[in-house]
């Protein structure tokens, strides 16, 4: 079953980033071909009435025929660019407020497993955001994290245009730049995810994972990127989008929820 683990509604709207309804991405989704999407938006930023908005988004999304929509939040100890940590939260029952306060990666995560809750790494190796090696290790003493989501977006192309990023041949989808590193942050990932696993294979943990998320943050076909340092709200535009990463879950059975969640743990 595909589905996309990493993607914003508008509860994560804020200067500097925004989003759409779960509603209308999990329509999306679910016409592009996904048969389940989580919803992540961000802790740091988040209210009670942000949580209840997107449970509600939730059972609409569980209510098209064939899909499941999934309602987790993005933690993290931090927001500014170089010295946080962001981690995807799954099955969980509330979001953990990290507004002002920045609570320590472990101190979450040990509420998270008290929920019975599990949580992944997001994009750990992406620049800005990288986890050290012993930051790592030190996630994973906690059985509930149970591993990296290290396929973060897929930006391949880039455009100034942000209303014909495509430029005079939209045909063949002509964009101003092509970015032919697009997948490094992918091989990053799976480079750390080897590593942890040579080490851990013979020790307690062996059952680490790998996933990939968009990050879409209410992007159905293409991303307009907001340049708030330069005071521009509408810069350019990326192919990143809903469902361009996407993750085959195999989940045994009956497709539920309840299943779904323990395939992905």
């Amino acid at each position: 079953y595909l589905g996309d683990s990493h993607t914003h509604t508008w509860s994560s709207y804020y200067f500097i980033e925004m989003g759409a309804s779960g509603e209308s991405m999990f329509l999306s989704s679910a016409a592009a071909g996904l048969q389940w999407q989580q919803i992540t938006d961000h802790a740091y930023n988040m209210t009670p009435g942000k949580w209840q908005s997107m449970a509600n988004d939730v059972a609409i999304g569980n209510n098209i025929p064939g899909f499941i929509a999934l309602h987790g939040f993005e933690c993290d100890d931090g927001y500014g660019l170089g010295d946080a940590h962001h981690f995807l939260c799954f099955d969980v029952p509330d979001y953990i407020d990290t507004y002002q306060v920045d609570p320590p990666v472990t101190d979450s995560l040990a509420t998270i497993q008290a929920w019975n809750g599990f949580s992944y790494g997001a994009h750990t190796t992406t620049d800005g955001w990288v986890w050290s090696d012993q930051e790592v290790y030190d996630a994973l003493a906690y059985s509930c994290f149970r591993g990296f989501e290290d396929y973060n977006e897929r930006n391949a192309y880039d455009s100034e245009d942000t209303l014909n990023p495509w430029g005079d041949t939209p045909a063949t989808g002509n964009w101003d730049e092509v970015d032919t590193g697009w997948d490094s942050d992918l091989i990053a990932g799976l480079a750390r995810w080897d590593k942890v696993l040579s080490e851990y294979m013979n020790n307690t943990r062996y059952d680490i994972f790998f996933m990939g998320g968009s990050d879409a943050h209410g992007s159905m076909n293409y991303h307009v990127e907001w340049d708030f340092l330069g005071g521009n709200l509408l810069y350019g535009s990326t192919c990143d989008a809903l469902g361009k990463v996407r993750n085959a879950v195999y989940v045994p059975g009956t497709f539920n929820q309840t299943n779904l969640y323990d395939a992905l743990y």
